[in-house]
């Protein structure tokens, strides 16, 4: 079906380092806190967005039609 409509895909698996992840209380008595996988910081959120905004731009510009 992508191909069908001509749609990409961007792989951003390593897009936000390790550092711009969040934090959450520990599940062990090792730590105070731990990264937590599932949610970013603000500076994590602030990257993904950056990345999707170039990517939205670039495809308007290319005229490609962007889907919400």
């Amino acid at each position: 079906m992508a191909n069908r409509y001509g749609v990409t895909f961007e792989n951003m698996e390593s897009l936000v380092p390790n550092a711009a992840w969040g934090t959450k209380g520990s599940t062990t008595l090792a730590a105070d806190e731990e990264v937590d996988y599932m949610h970013f910081s603000y500076s994590g959120h602030e990257i993904l967005a950056h990345a999707l905004h170039r990517l939205t731009v670039d495809a308007v510009l290319n005229g490609r039609q962007v889907q919400p």
